[in-house]
């Protein structure tokens, strides 16, 4: 299989579990509960070598002022795009990802198409916004801070509209 369901499931309910007060130590402290590695860190973030069986095995966080706002990383094999057994397989995955994790969250608050090239799906939990996503036969997750995904949601209603 080209997902690291197990990997990928472990790191959503960590997450939905973590105290995040989203300080730069967080991301020390969940890669470390992880078995991550941070390989460089900045201002802007870390670089988080992660034990994902697929996929990049990166994970990358953003940061601003010693505020993490986000982590990203994939937890799937980006297929070849001709491989259609593949992308429908991924495609498989993705929903079963959704229906387990639905089983462990909740209901999502959102599910909306990013573009036409995938689908975005979002639970709201009180320290985390989970964000799971298939783009281009790629599973993503992005762990974001909720009061940056707050004042993103705000510039977006007041630049685009």
């Amino acid at each position: 299989m080209s997902v690291d369901v197990d990997g990928g499931l472990a790191a959503i309910r960590a997450a939905g579990d973590f105290e995040w007060s989203w300080s730069t130590g967080d991301v020390v402290m969940f890669s470390g509960l992880m078995g991550w590695h941070i390989e460089s860190e900045s201002e802007y973030g870390a670089i988080i070598r992660t034990n994902f069986a697929l996929g990049l095995r990166i994970a990358q966080s953003g940061a601003d002022e010693g505020v993490v706002n986000h982590i990203n990383f994939n937890i799937s094999a980006k297929p070849d795009p001709d491989d259609f057994p593949g992308l429908a397989e991924v495609a498989g995955v993705f929903d079963s990802l959704v229906n387990m994790l639905t089983l462990r969250l909740g209901d999502p608050v959102d599910g909306e198409p990013v573009s036409s090239i995938g689908t975005r799906i979002r639970w709201d939990l009180p320290r985390v916004v989970i964000f799971l996503s298939l783009v281009r036969g790629v599973i993503w997750v992005q762990l974001a801070n909720p009061d940056w995904q707050r004042q993103q949601e705000e510039w977006d209603r007041k630049f685009i509209g």
